[in-house]
């Protein structure tokens, strides 16, 4: 009997630290370090990590072809 529980509660604690272990690595997500910053393209509005934007002015944008797009529409 006493290795009956001996064998429940190690089967317990195991499946406790995996489900903490899974829990923590979601919340970071995939990939991304969770000091990374999102911002949001001033063209598209699609979030995107800050370590890629490029900037004009106070307008941020997620590539340099969304940065031309809207420097030509206010040409117009």
């Amino acid at each position: 009997m006493f290795f009956l529980r001996a064998l429940i509660l190690i089967v317990v604690a195991v499946l406790l630290i995996y489900w903490l272990r899974r829990w923590t690595n979601r919340t970071s997500g995939p990939g991304e370090s969770p000091s990374q910053g999102l911002s949001c393209c001033s063209y598209c509005k699609v979030n995107f990590p800050s370590s890629e934007s490029v900037s004009e002015g106070n307008q941020i944008y997620c590539c340099e072809a969304h940065r031309l797009a809207a420097r030509q529409s206010n040409e117009q």
